[in-house]
Formats: C-alpha cells, structure tokens, sequence
C-alpha cells in the first residue's frame, strides 16, 4: 500500500470539481438545463458554506487530542444487508460516536459550534425552531422510512461525507439518466480512480471524523457504517490503521433484488413521475452488486482475523442480542450501555419477520445471473446465509 497522502489543506475542501461539471454537461444536454439546476444550485452553495467552516477552522484549530481515531468501528457490506440496523443499535452505546447527516453536509467545527447556538438558543425560546424543522423532516422523508429512515440529526451513511465533495459515485448513481445512457461520458468511479485521488478522499472523510472525535473531547470510539467501504477495504484500512471491521453478508439474492427496488423508490421519492426500472438500470445495478461481493472477499483477505468478523444478516435479525455479544467479545469492545440492552430486550419480545418477497422476476431476472458468478461467496458462507 501507498504511503497515505497529507491531511488535506486545512483551509481548503478537495471538491472533485472535474466530476461535478462533467456531471452538469451530461445532465444540461440529456435534460435541459433547468431540471439539473436546483442540485447544482445546492452543491455550490453547500461547497461554499463549508469552505468558509472550513477556513475557520484552520485559522483557529482544535487542539483537542485524539488518541483512539485509529481504533475506529467499521460496518460495511452490501448495501440491504443489515449494516443499518446493527449501526443504529451500536450507536446507542454511550462510548459510540457517529456522523450525524447534518455534520456530515457540515463537518467545520465551526459550524457545527454555530448549529449548537441557534439549537440553545431555539430551546431557551420555546423551541419553535426545532418543531418547524422536524416538521419539514416529516414531510420531505416521511415515506421512505420503511425502506430507510433519513433524518438530518440522526446517524447516516458515512459516504455522504464525501457525496458533499462531490468525491462519491452517489453522484454518478443518484439520476436514472445517467445509468439508462451506461455512463457513457461520465466521469469514472470511485474504484477505477488514480490512487492519490482515492487517498485524498479518504484522507478528507478521516478529516471530518476527526473533527467528530474532537467535538467528543477525544472520548470513547468511532463507529462508521457504510456499505461502499466494502469496495476499498485496503485502502480504508491504510487510512484508519488498527481500525475494526464488521462485514454484514446477506443472501445476494435477497440483498440484490432489495437494493434494485429501494433505488426505484428514492427515483420516485426525487421525481413522481420516475416508473419502472429500466434494463439499463437492472443491469448496473446488477453488475455493481456483483463486483460489490467480489471486492469485499478480495479486500477481507487483507485484513488481520483479529480486527475484522463476518456477521450473518439472518442472525443478526433472528438473534440480536447474541449477535452484538457476539461482537463484543471479538473486539473486546467496552461494556454495552443500558440503553442498547433496553432495546435489544425490545426487539426480543417481537422477533424479526421479514415482511417483503424478493422476486428476481420482477426485474426480469433469473437466479443463474446471480448464482453464478458469486459461486464462491455462496459456498463460503453457506451456513450464514440459510441461517435462522
């Protein structure tokens, strides 16, 4: 592995402005130029938001020490595989710390000392602010909760601090007319960048998790979730050193047919009049799935057995409090917090009873196009995927 690169300048952001006008071309010439707009609008205005944080930040740095960054937590997987919802019941730990969505959009400690003013001083008003802003949560994100709940001041998907930067295939994969044309045109992803491009979006995200840390007065540990990092394990791990690993690995099939319809739902959620996925899309997002798979077996071998575990999604449902037990004892994790217990009791009195049906026909699929190529993952891990 390549020495790390630099801490990214501290007064400047590593914004992939080569991808995001690449992306606006495209998207002007295929959609005209007022759809793409109000996105544009936003990442520029997003863009210049945190550079000021940013700029702040390094003319007033945090001395604020933080030694346990690199024993950091990771979850990753295949996107549906449960890596959700084992990062939320580990975040109930009192020592667990994540990125909320609003400070990964606003990593600047500086901002974030800002947000924490107009949130006291909201409080000591009555709190009208806050109930004003829970309502717009409410209406914007309310019907994708039962595929996945969003809010602003909850813990979210790690990529999300590098889809800020416009150094995240989420910005390639988030518009149906970018994959329905193949990417023909568009700029490359994630895994087929230079390295040093590679490495300096990571060295940003350890940046912003720093930030984080220090917030926390450099106490307990971080734990990320995020199901790309399953992609560059490698690389995640020469950027996070000592750091844990926590890989979710459920039945593809299942885990594939439900990536294929939670992104047709955000389609709609973004654009009503968004239909069916096309064959374009089934195809990437089979592909991607695929290569998803490999890359997390290939990268897991690198990866000491005492820093990574593989944990069945089944057993993770069907089992929950044995699960994270489970995991505990591996990593030799400090002692689980009341509140996770509370709600590992909870979630024992209602076992787990998958509520959807997963039929690749839907998407004009057959078994072969999945079995196939990932014949190895299937053998490997036969027990967790027919696991209750």
């Amino acid at each position: 592995m390549n020495p790390l690169p630099q801490t990214p300048n501290r007064f400047s952001i590593p914004f992939r402005w080569d991808v995001f006008w690449k992306k606006q071309r495209v998207l002007f010439t295929e959609t005209g130029f007022f759809r793409p707009l109000p996105a544009l609008l936003f990442h520029l205005g997003l863009y210049g938001t945190n550079q000021i944080g940013w700029g702040l930040d390094g003319i007033l740095p945090s001395t604020i020490r933080t030694p346990q960054l690199d024993n950091s937590v990771f979850i990753v997987g295949h996107q549906r595989s449960g890596t959700t919802f084992l990062h939320r019941l580990l975040y109930q730990n009192e020592w667990a710390h994540s990125l909320q969505l609003q400070e990964m959009l606003f990593p600047s400690n500086t901002l974030q000392e800002c947000i924490g003013i107009v949130n006291r001083m909201d409080s000591t008003l009555g709190g009208n602010i806050r109930k004003w802003f829970q309502q717009i949560q409410e209406r914007t994100f309310a019907d994708l909760d039962k595929i996945h709940r969003v809010r602003f001041d909850e813990p979210e998907e790690d990529e999300l601090v590098m889809w800020a930067i416009y150094a995240s295939d989420m910005c390639i994969n988030d518009n149906p007319t970018l994959i329905e044309m193949g990417l023909k045109g568009m700029p490359k992803t994630f895994e087929h960048w230079s390295k040093n491009h590679q490495q300096s979006a990571l060295m940003w995200y350890r940046s912003c998790v720093h930030k984080k840390i220090q917030r926390t007065n450099g106490d307990g540990l971080y734990v990320g979730k995020n199901p790309r990092f399953s992609r560059c394990l490698p690389l995640l791990d020469n950027t996070f050193p000592n750091s844990k690993i926590i890989v979710l690995i459920r039945n593809p099939i299942e885990a594939i047919v439900s990536r294929m319809s939670l992104m047709k739902a955000i389609w709609t959620h973004r654009n009503p009049n968004f239909g069916e996925l096309s064959p374009n899309h089934v195809q990437w997002i089979l592909n991607n799935s695929i290569e998803t798979y490999l890359q997390t077996e290939k990268g897991l071998k690198t990866i000491p057995e005492h820093r990574k575990i593989v944990i069945g999604y089944n057993a993770l449902k069907a089992t929950p409090r044995l699960t994270v037990q489970k995991i505990q004892r591996h990593f030799e994790f400090p002692e689980y917090t009341p509140s996770l217990m509370t709600e590992l009791s909870r979630l024992e009195e209602q076992p787990y009873r998958s509520k959807h049906q997963y039929d690749l026909q839907q998407f004009g699929l057959h078994e072969s196009q999945i079995r196939e190529p990932l014949a190895e993952v299937f053998s490997r891990y036969h027990t967790l995927l027919n696991s209750e």
